[in-house]
């Protein structure tokens, strides 16, 4: 598990407060499907997405591959000292862990769930065998040890863009047998954490 991935979960499960902007998506043509342009739909609720960080952890976890973490979330991203020091206004935070093909540096494309990146099965691949979803499920507004935290089982995550400024797409089947799927485009805040 990297640092940033550590601190900013113990800041979402400590620090995190305030209320958030949840809104449900209510479309009256049933058959329509919804934008999810800067959204994240999960359990019949839309979420308004707002805050992207990329973490570069470079070559080392992975054998053949570059990793890069990205975070989308609902809330508000607050910075102190070039640190990550806490979220606020989240109800949704949405973490994946990737692993592009190659070593020189990471390269966008379409990411697949493995259950182990380091097996034959990922090699020459973009894969991931972490991602997460961490929802306010008690509705107290703050994300913490009481709220429930949902572990990729399956799906895809597309990434393209460059120079910070990406687009997320992804699809994500969690072990509660839900999904999670949205998308958000923009700057990525970048922590170096090589």
């Amino acid at each position: 598990m990297n640092r940033f991935y550590s601190a900013f979960r113990s800041l979402t499960f400590v620090l995190l407060a305030g209320f958030a902007l949840a809104s449900c998506s209510d479309d009256d043509d049933d058959n329509a499907t919804p934008s999810l342009d800067d959204k994240v739909e999960y359990d019949g609720q839309t979420y308004n997405l707002r805050t992207g960080v990329v973490e570069d952890y470079g070559t080392g976890d992975v054998e053949g591959h570059y990793n890069y973490d990205f975070y989308v979330t609902d809330g508000t991203l607050v910075v102190e000292d070039d640190e990550a020091a806490s979220l606020e206004n989240a109800k949704i935070l949405v973490y994946t862990e990737l692993f592009s093909s190659g070593e020189a540096a990471f390269t966008t494309g379409t990411f697949t769930f493995v259950q182990d990146a380091e097996s034959s099965q990922a090699n020459g691949k973009h894969v991931f065998e972490n991602a997460e979803v961490i929802v306010d499920s008690n509705n107290d507004n703050i994300l913490d040890e009481n709220d429930d935290v949902f572990e990729a089982t399956g799906g895809t995550v597309t990434v393209s863009g460059s120079n910070n400024n990406y687009t997320l797409d992804f699809n994500l089947t969690l072990n509660n047998g839900k999904t999670a799927r949205g998308n958000y485009s923009g700057n990525f805040r970048y922590f170096d954490e090589r």
